[in-house]
């Protein structure tokens, strides 16, 4: 069942191999496994400030894809979506779509005020004047 680079791999880890024998799970006896000092385990407290996260963290805007829009959130978007973004989704016939990028010819419409399952009926007339020049282009 196991290659033998899988099973070098599982014996230099220390990890036991198991195999499924019948109905009987079968166990193969491996050397003992190393000791910390033979890894190379150090305590070295968490508190460490070599290992800290730095306190800024650079994130990128999520793009998403639905028909000719390229949508950017500021975060993923919920896995039920926002009400309004299910809405476009059956106007145009498509589901949002995560993409790494738009392209150059195409500018993302940024909508993280409106990233709430409800908007306001200023907040449609605004999102839909910057969706409506794609339609017709």
């Amino acid at each position: 069942m196991w290659t033998k680079q899988q099973r070098d791999c599982m014996e230099a880890l220390g990890m036991p191999i198991y195999e499924f024998v019948g109905t009987n799970i079968v166990s193969e006896s491996l050397s003992a496994a190393p000791t910390e000092a033979e890894v190379g385990v150090t305590d070295t407290a968490l508190t460490d400030p070599n290992l800290a996260v730095p306190d800024t963290v650079l994130t990128d805007p999520i793009l998403y894809r639905l028909g000719p829009w390229y949508l950017q959130f500021p975060e993923l978007l919920p896995a039920a979506g926002y009400a309004w973004l299910q809405d476009l989704a059956l106007f145009i016939g498509g589901n949002p779509v995560q993409v790494s990028h738009a392209p150059e010819s195409i500018t993302a419409i940024d909508c993280a005020s409106y990233s709430e399952n409800q908007l306001t009926p200023e907040q449609k007339r605004e999102l839909w004047n910057q969706l409506k020049p794609a339609l017709s282009s």
